[in-house]
């Protein structure tokens, strides 16, 4: 029964490659869309305090909703931003793995290099 990761060669160029990819093009693209979503959120954040304005007659000023409003966003903003921020660096580390086994096996790192050509991506 063979082994399901190959340990050296061209078949691990193959997979450095695949790993390479995702630290390099897929992690990247998540964490963008993450800080989108991050900088969608902070607007909102601000931009929703004029629908919190109570008229004079119910005291004026913003609601008590508003507070927690504000809180809750800036804690979903929190929370998207540290994502894309670890995908960022998940990526990185997946991209300095692919080098360290490169390094260590020639076949292995002549395919990624190879591959990296063949699809445009450095």
């Amino acid at each position: 029964m063979g082994t399901l990761v190959p340990d050296s060669g061209i078949d691990l160029g193959a997979d450095l490659w695949q790993l390479y990819h995702a630290g390099k093009v897929s992690l990247p693209a998540v964490a963008r869309e993450f800080a989108l979503a991050c900088n969608q959120i902070r607007y909102a954040r601000e931009d929703a305090r004029p629908a919190f304005q109570r008229p004079a007659k119910f005291g004026g000023t913003t609601g008590p909703v508003c507070s927690a409003w504000l809180e809750f966003a800036a804690t979903v903003a929190r929370f998207l931003a540290q994502t894309g921020d670890n995908l960022e660096d998940t990526g990185a580390a997946l991209i300095l793995a692919t080098e360290i086994y490169a390094d260590a096996d020639f076949a292995a790192s002549s395919e990624l290099e190879r591959l990296k050509q063949q699809n445009n991506v450095w």
